[in-house]
């Protein structure tokens, strides 16, 4: 629960990614950023394991708004 109004500017900020993020399709071009052969195989190790750690917690903070956007909607209790 924020506390102060700089935490309710945070959440709504962080509200407000998701809602674009997943609007603008990026859920779904994240995940094909996971397939096979997607980065080129030239790419370095570093660079193409900080590319699969960053789509992975995208993907993760996108999944975690979807439920709790269905919970608050469906009025669900604890996840």
């Amino acid at each position: 629960m924020p506390t102060g109004l700089r935490d309710l500017a945070t959440v709504q900020s962080a509200r407000k990614f998701c809602e674009d993020f997943l609007e603008a399709n990026g859920f779904s071009l994240t995940l094909n950023l996971l397939q096979k052969d997607t980065i080129q195989p030239d790419v370095d190790y570093e660079t193409r394991q900080g590319c699969y750690v960053l789509s992975l917690q995208l993907l993760r903070y996108a999944l975690l708004y979807v439920l709790l956007w269905c919970k608050d909607i469906l009025g669900v209790g604890e996840l």
